[in-house]
């Protein structure tokens, strides 16, 4: 009687919590009066990006701009004398008219500036308004002006240790005080979007307004993003492994844990009385094996892979960039043991990759040392987001075809993708801007010692690269899920 297994991979995307980050299909969203009022926002604060900018509060002494911006080169970049450094970001400001001219000088020069220490930043409580709307209310309440909102930005930057910072901007090439004031003059654009978004309320608590109107959709905050998990793998009947990128809150502690919302906390005891769960020593990257598939009673245990062997390989390598990028992928990445009861093993894993023209080769280690470290198991599954590009998509998946990683029966059409998404210029990563990103990026990869295995691999939801664009309110997550179901011969 053959065993069958079946496994899901899904990037939970638990970065973004910006409800503007990415477009929605406006023929989608006029069909529910929350989606025509996220359009009808959407639209004021689009409109602003090109009536106002950077320069022009610069020229009002008033406002307490240039002062910020002072006080941030005095601690930050005093003696800045890189390329794109200090004396070019504060020139550059003061000739950008509008910030659309803002956005795009970053992008045309130092399209990192504003994404280097973005997440690190935002997890330290950055009051960023439209990357973390959350992080601006203090004490109960948010500011209401541009120069409260300064303020409260000020007070943050001088509470937090930022001693790491300067290694971190270097390490991309780029000044410190271009990389702080980029975020900073970043936040003030998103502070006078949210303004032109609820100018038409009557009190002038725009934040607050912008904070309680994000928290009616799901793919706002990690609250509805896990709720969702935890209903589409109930729905599927509890698949036997799952293999989950950028889901970090399933790997928080229980003193983390008592920060989360009691609708968090809840989806997360459902997957967690569902599964074993083990992560990636980065923390985002997450493997669940089903209790019940391989719970005690019907296996001997399950044993975490050691990745000592699998960095020794990457080490060993010529390129230095190349090792950089596989060592910071290693961290997003997990394999498991599974020894069963009837004497057989399998090796189940999950990782998630940097976009890279070499992720190929990459993938080829991960198979080979799994191989090498498990030499008995039946059978290896990889469920990953490869972030492979639409341009690379071709000489990708020939790649895993001769790596007999993908069945050669298995073709896939121009227009199957998992991601099918055009981000907004009111978010961070400015060379992403206008973008439609639609690719295949996201594989379940299942083979033994012979041959590859498994059934054809499924997308929920199936997207028409045409029309689609992720994330919905219905499925709060940029990344459709991808399913395959193998079935092992005794």
């Amino acid at each position: 009687m053959e065993t069958q297994i079946d496994v899901l991979t899904l990037n939970v995307g638990g970065r973004n919590t910006n409800i503007y980050e990415f477009d929605m299909n406006t023929t989608s969203a006029k069909e529910t009066p929350l989606g025509k009022l996220w359009l009808q926002r959407r639209n004021y604060g689009m409109e602003i990006l090109t009536a106002l900018g950077p320069s022009q509060i610069l020229k009002n002494l008033d406002s307490g701009f240039a002062d910020a911006l002072k006080n941030i080169q005095s601690n930050f970049g005093e003696k800045d004398l890189a390329t794109c450094g200090s004396s070019w970001f504060n020139s550059m400001l003061q000739e950008s008219e509008t910030w659309y001219d803002f956005l795009k000088t970053l992008n045309d020069n130092v399209p990192r500036a504003t994404t280097t220490l973005n997440i690190l930043t935002l997890s330290k409580g950055r009051p960023s308004p439209l990357e973390a709307p959350e992080n601006c209310v203090l004490e109960g309440s948010t500011p209401n002006t541009l120069s409260e909102f300064m303020d409260v930005w000020q007070r943050w930057l001088a509470s937090v240790d930022t001693s790491k910072w300067i290694d971190i901007a270097n390490s991309k090439d780029l000044s410190l005080y271009t990389c702080v004031a980029s975020m900073f003059v970043f936040d003030v654009m998103s502070f006078n979007v949210v303004l032109a978004m609820f100018h038409d309320i009557e009190d002038s608590k725009y934040l607050a307004r912008h904070l309680d109107f994000s928290k009616q959709f799901a793919f706002f905050s990690a609250s509805g993003k896990y709720k969702k998990l935890a209903d589409v793998l109930k729905s599927s009947n509890w698949p036997d492994v799952v293999c989950l990128q950028e889901a970090g809150s399933l790997a928080a502690d229980e003193s983390q844990l008592a920060h989360f919302s009691d609708d968090l906390k809840t989806s997360i005891e459902t997957i967690n009385n569902n599964y074993y769960v083990f992560s990636s020593s980065g923390k985002e990257t997450m493997l669940l094996v089903n209790k019940n598939t391989y719970g005690m009673k019907n296996t001997y245990g399950h044993e975490l892979i050691s990745l000592d062997s699998f960095k020794k390989s990457i080490a060993s390598r010529d390129n230095k960039k190349q090792i950089s990028q596989w060592m910071s992928n290693l961290e997003k990445f997990v394999a498991v043991t599974v020894h069963c009861e009837n004497g057989k093993s399998y090796v189940f894993s999950a990782g998630h990759c940097s976009a890279s023209t070499d992720t190929a080769d990459y993938m080829a280690l991960l198979k080979r040392e799994m191989q090498n470290a498990v030499p008995y198991s039946k059978l290896f599954v990889l469920g990953v987001d490869s972030n492979c590009t639409s341009k690379e998509r071709t000489h990708f998946l020939e790649e895993l075809y001769k790596m007999q990683m993908l069945s050669t029966s298995e073709k896939f059409d121009e227009t199957d993708v998992t991601v099918s998404k055009k981000r907004t210029p009111m978010q961070a990563q400015v060379s992403k801007t206008s973008v439609h990103d639609a690719s295949l990026k996201d594989f379940v990869l299942a083979w033994d010692h012979e041959d590859v295995v498994g059934e054809h691999q499924l997308m929920l939801p199936i997207l028409n690269s045409e029309v689609d664009l992720l994330p919905t309110d219905e499925w709060p997550f940029d990344h459709s899920a991808v399913w395959r179901t193998i079935n092992i011969k005794p």
